[in-house]
């Protein structure tokens, strides 16, 4: 049986929730020149350097000449700078200019230098002076050491052609006995340009044995062999001296009229 007068139960209410969601963490800012910099409350002007504060002038480099630097602008006086230059390039060009021909000294045995090697002076613009200074130096200090090299490896090639040492006895004293022999039996010029090559001195070896065998026949003795005066002449040539198939040519002229 029902109490009418019991007190009414409250209605049950649903149980609170344990914990609230936790908010999500705020993704921190991307990296930009702000960052770390606090700002200033007020604008202030930016600090002048020395040099750019008004009324005081820019310090001069080192490197660059007074009557070149404008002190109140800070830079070079380009204008300025560019007339100089010509004019010290125009001074230093009429100073140097070449001649239109060379005086030269030339050393004893050189006639004449070639038109090439008279154009290359001229067009590394060398005056009379250096010019003459040039080639002391280059028939002096540079030809001994060509011919001193040529020469040693003619040596080498000519004891080897004979199975001698350059420095040995017996290559010396054969070397003097084709001298002696030549100097009586061909003309100076002929044994001046001979001797200046393996093939040339072996040349006149084999005149000497040919001579020596009984073989040799005078140079007038035949109309087929050429004589003194006809060597000369190959020699007297300008071609002797400046085409090398022409000196093997008269070579070999030399041998006929003595082998």
């Amino acid at each position: 049986m029902t109490d009418e007068h019991a007190p009414e139960q409250a209605p049950e209410q649903a149980p609170e929730q344990a914990s609230e969601q936790t908010p999500p963490e705020p993704t921190p800012p991307e990296p930009n020149l702000f960052a770390g910099v606090e700002p200033t409350p007020e604008q202030a002007p930016e600090p002048a350097s020395p040099e750019q504060t008004p009324g005081t002038p820019h310090a001069r480099p080192d490197d660059i000449p007074e009557q070149f630097w404008d002190a109140e602008k800070g830079e070079v006086r380009i204008p300025q700078l560019v007339k100089s230059w010509k004019e010290a390039t125009k001074k230093f060009r009429e100073k140097n200019e070449p001649p239109e021909e060379y005086d030269l000294q030339l050393p004893e045995g050189v006639d004449a230098l070639g038109e090439d090697d008279i154009q290359d002076m001229k067009d590394l613009g060398l005056t009379n002076e250096q010019a003459q200074k040039f080639v002391e130096y280059f028939y002096q200090t540079v030809v001994p050491e060509v011919q001193g090299a040529h020469l040693q490896v003619q040596q080498e090639r000519l004891g080897r052609t004979w199975g001698m040492e350059p420095n040995s006895e017996p290559f010396q004293h054969r070397l003097a006995t084709l001298k002696a022999w030549a100097n009586q039996n061909l003309p100076d010029a002929a044994v001046a340009e001979m001797s200046k090559t393996a093939n040339g001195i072996e040349a006149i070896h084999k005149m000497m044995q040919a001579a020596e065998a009984g073989h040799g026949i005078s140079p007038n003795a035949t109309s087929a062999r050429p004589s003194p005066e006809d060597l000369q002449k190959l020699m007297d040539d300008p071609r002797y001296w400046q085409d090398d198939q022409y000196r093997e040519y008269v070579r070999t002229q030399f041998q006929a009229a003595y082998d």
